[in-house]
């Protein structure tokens, strides 16, 4: 994506040099704000979670979770303009667990869940861009209602946090047969999972209420094991991860709790020994946690 919509820190690990410098060589170029969410809602933000696709002409495209839809946006060039929404919250019956979503892409699907009773998996196909949208439907396995977040790699969804009924811990949808009707496969459901990403074989998953940092072998689709984890120390809030392209260090974000919400470093050479070697939070910025963590090559 031509977009990167915030940066943390740069970083060198191997000299653990860290640099803060605001609005380094970045740009708006545009700014949307269509969706607001209603002051009906009481609620605190307006967008929940962005992600991107580019199609097989190499336009560019953002997929915004808006707090009362999902918002496609051509980003190829200069302004952002949309090519398609969808609606997803009734305003006669608000729920506010549809008042956020994620979203995933595989192939030229994107999917997109959220808390809302019922919400499942929507799936809408790309393939038509610039000129529409299709939604393809819902997909909704059996006792599966709502989800928090998801992650994905290759034809791989991995549902986080659904609701309890189902499994609140991690759930793996199979794409490859046919990426408009999911298969259900295996589940890990020891805790809950807020967030979680994969690394080769191995799910990195962000257990936020007991603040553990749980290494998962999903190497069997059908059978997740747990390969090691350990508490996110001090005042464990484990939100979500981030590992380094050398696969040596694990930067840890908190969410809930008291501040300050530091980002949390461990040095993860040995997984079996998982070593904290550093925190870090923005320079003069007390007030504020440190949410998410992203890296791309030496950036995160």
């Amino acid at each position: 994506m031509k977009i990167l919509l915030t940066v943390l820190l740069m970083l060198t690990i191997g000299t653990a040099a860290f640099a803060q410098t605001p609005n380094n060589n970045m740009h708006v170029i545009d700014q949307k704000n269509d969706y607001p969410i209603p002051a009906q809602f009481n609620a605190p933000w307006n967008y929940s979670a962005i992600w991107g696709y580019t199609a097989p002409d190499n336009r560019e495209y953002a997929i915004l979770g808006a707090g009362l839809g999902t918002v496609f946006y051509d980003v190829t060039d200069s302004l952002a303009v949309e090519v398609a929404y969808f609606p997803g919250v009734n305003l006669a019956s608000p729920d506010q667990g549809n008042l956020w979503r994620e979203m995933k892409v595989y192939d030229h699907y994107a999917y997109v869940v959220s808390e809302a009773d019922t919400s499942g998996v929507k799936i809408y196909d790309l393939q038509y861009l610039p000129d529409s949208v299709r939604f393809v439907g819902k997909y909704l396995a059996p006792g599966h209602s709502s989800t928090h977040s998801i992650s994905q790699t290759g034809p791989y969804l991995f549902l986080n946090g659904c609701n309890s009924s189902f499994a609140h811990g991690t759930t793996v949808l199979d794409l490859s047969v046919d990426p408009e009707n999911p298969v259900l496969r295996g589940e890990w459901d020891t805790r809950y999972v807020h967030d979680s990403r994969m690394i080769d074989d191995t799910l990195y998953a962000s257990c936020i209420n007991d603040g553990y940092m749980s290494l998962i072998d999903v190497s069997d689709k059908d059978s997740l094991k747990l390969i090691t984890e350990w508490l996110n120390t001090p005042n464990p809030s484990t939100h979500n991860s981030a590992l380094t392209v050398d696969k040596d260090y694990l930067m840890i974000t908190d969410e809930v709790g008291p501040l300050p919400r530091l980002l949390k470093i461990w040095d993860v050479s040995d997984i079996f020994n998982p070593i904290q070697v550093n925190t870090w939070q923005p320079n003069g910025i007390t007030s504020a946690r440190v949410h998410n963590i992203e890296i791309y090559g030496d950036t995160a």
